[in-house]
């Protein structure tokens, strides 16, 4: 039940926002996986407004 509520929670901000991934600067291999330093950095604003938010920075995205 909770990966069902995971997926619908993912799939609503994918639908209701611009995303965009900020260049990474702490990418190290491990293994298999690819890991990012501190988590995936992501900028992103709401679709057909110009109000922006910025998810892990202080500074707006371009969108």
């Amino acid at each position: 039940m909770a990966f069902i509520q995971m997926k619908i929670v993912a799939d609503t901000i994918i639908h209701n926002y611009n995303i965009h991934i900020v260049e990474p600067e702490n990418v190290y291999p491990t293994i298999i996986i690819m890991q990012v330093k501190n988590g995936l950095m992501v900028k992103g604003c709401q679709k057909g407004t110009t109000h922006s938010s910025s998810f892990g920075r202080d500074e707006p995205p371009n969108c």
